[in-house]
């Protein structure tokens, strides 16, 4: 009895410090990224990005822990797509929305995820069912998503651009968060995270040749530092954490990460960049997060098949 209790409650650990792991880290994502764009192009940025995460990802599996799986066509198609949804689509779409809007902006903007997760789950699994307390604390946390974008501040410019690309962004990572979930592929977290990175890095580095924003010139200390805090904090730690919390909780709550975002985003974004951060910016972070204790409160209501 007192074995079992102490291994629930290392998996309870180990689950509180993932989604903090990537509640945090991502939240300072478009910052880390808004400071790399401002010195590099867009693609070759996110595709440096990927490559070094691609490397010490598969590094560490190799030589730490020990992975020697060997993946199937079927495994490395699967990672293609994973890799082209949630690394080259995300992400390219992402760095340039960057360009047009305030680093806290597009964080809040993707933190539709939790809502656009949920119903291509819901899409793709049609058995299962939400709880009360999920569909409103998805409705709530969108309201303060929207009291934090259109109410918070007067003096930032909304760019429909970029509007839309945080958007599509967010639709993409959806897309592949979901299907993450029903595809099986062997060996670890990181060895699977690692293939999806050099795939990834592969299509941005490309693309940066193709449309002329690849330059050796850009690259520098001070260009790398960001580079090099979104490879390791961000597609190490904070996608090794997500895709363990895909494994073990319900889309819904899982994906509840990116309304905590932009409260991080806000903050941080404030106390780097000066970013205005209002009083209804505030009372939006305070709808947010209601929003986020109902969802995370609420227990899973799944309809069992029929035999």
């Amino acid at each position: 009895m007192g074995r079992s209790v102490c291994v629930m409650d290392k998996k309870r650990l180990l689950l509180v410090i993932a989604y903090v792991n990537v509640a945090f880290f991502w939240g300072t994502n478009n910052l880390a990224t808004r400071i790399g764009v401002s010195n590099m192009a867009p693609f070759q940025f996110a595709g440096l990005r990927f490559l070094i995460a691609g490397i010490l990802l598969a590094f560490i599996s190799r030589w730490v822990q020990r992975d020697r799986t060997e993946f199937s066509k079927k495994e490395y198609k699967s990672m293609f797509v994973l890799g082209t949804l949630m690394f080259f689509m995300t992400n390219g779409c992402v760095v340039y929305a960057n360009k047009y809007l305030d680093s806290g902006i597009v964080t809040i903007l993707l933190s539709t995820i939790p809502i656009f997760a949920t119903l291509i789950d819901l899409c793709m699994n049609r058995d299962k069912k939400l709880g009360k307390k999920t569909i409103f604390g998805l409705l709530i946390g969108f309201l303060g998503v929207i009291i934090v974008t259109f109410r918070g501040d007067s003096n930032v410019e909304i760019s429909t651009i970029g509007i839309v690309l945080s958007f599509m962004a967010a639709l993409f990572w959806s897309f592949g968060s979901t299907y993450s979930k029903y595809v099986k592929i062997g060996g670890s977290i990181m060895k699977q995270n690692g293939v999806e990175a050099l795939f990834a890095s592969v299509l941005l580095l490309g693309s940066a040749v193709a449309t002329g924003g690849f330059s050796l010139e850009t690259i520098t200390p001070s260009s790398m530092m960001p580079i090099l805090y979104l490879a390791v904090f961000d597609s190490i730690i904070g996608f090794v954490s997500y895709t363990y919390l895909l494994r073990v909780l319900p889309m819904a709550k899982a994906s509840t990460y990116a309304y905590i975002n932009p409260l991080v985003a806000l903050v941080v974004g404030y106390l780097v960049l000066q970013e205005p951060l209002t009083a209804t910016k505030i009372c939006g972070m305070a709808v947010i997060l209601v929003g986020v204790v109902l969802i995370q409160q609420d227990k899973p209501n799944q309809v069992k098949l029929k035999k």
